[in-house]
């Protein structure tokens, strides 16, 4: 009996010390993510999935990590087990439709967006905003430009001063020959991009402005 006892007390304090060396491992890998150290924190996320190939947390991470490094093949490998582990798991889906967009496969993007958007509610704030937006850009690029405004549109229903969907409705319109109409959109982004000090953006809508006036 006693035997027994101290069987059961070494597996819980050997479990202890695993958990603990998890936490660690994640921990600075957290840490290093954060301060966009993608190397280490994906070494740290490596380690934490060899003590636990189960470790969904580490798998994510380690995903995310390939993805902001532009390794969007690893990324989509990594999210793919987050799903395996961790069933309609909304960040994964997603992961996976930005991936396959770094990889320019606008459909397959468009599946695993829209599949996290059936889960995700709909005022989600600001996640959806992004979402709704980029299944906006891959229909667009996909020419299936009246779906796409429909996601531009709910993008601006979450957060109406958000500038990128209402460059994406100004250039829809541009393709359609709707000149006024894009002119207003791209008015309205540049706008509010001045109002955020975004230069960069600022400066190409003013380059898309000019082309328009010019014509």
């Amino acid at each position: 009996m006693k035997f027994k006892k101290i069987i059961g007390f070494v597996s819980v304090l050997f479990i202890s010390v695993v958990v603990c060396a998890e936490e660690e491992l994640l921990n600075k890998a957290k840490k290093y993510e954060n301060e966009k150290n993608l190397q280490l924190a994906g070494k740290y996320y490596l380690e934490a999935i060899k003590n636990n190939e189960k470790n969904v947390e580490a798998h994510a991470g380690l995903a995310r990590c390939y993805s902001q490094s532009r390794m969007p093949a690893e990324a989509l490998k990594e999210y793919h087990k987050v799903l395996e582990l961790k069933p309609a798991n909304t960040d994964a889906l997603f992961g996976i439709g930005a991936s396959y967009i770094e990889m320019k496969d606008y459909v397959k993007g468009v599946e695993y967006y829209k599949k996290g958007l059936e889960i995700e509610p709909i005022n989600k704030f600001p996640g959806n905003i992004y979402l709704h937006h980029s299944v906006g850009i891959c229909l667009v690029e996909l020419g299936k430009y009246k779906e796409a405004k429909r996601y531009f549109d709910e993008a601006l229903t979450i957060f109406p001063d958000f500038p990128d969907s209402y460059l994406g409705l100004g250039r829809i319109a541009k393709t359609e020959g709707k000149k006024e109409e894009a002119l207003q959109h791209y008015k309205k982004a540049l706008e509010i991009y001045q109002k955020y000090k975004a230069y960069e953006d600022i400066e190409l809508v003013q380059k898309e402005i000019e082309s328009l006036t010019r014509d």
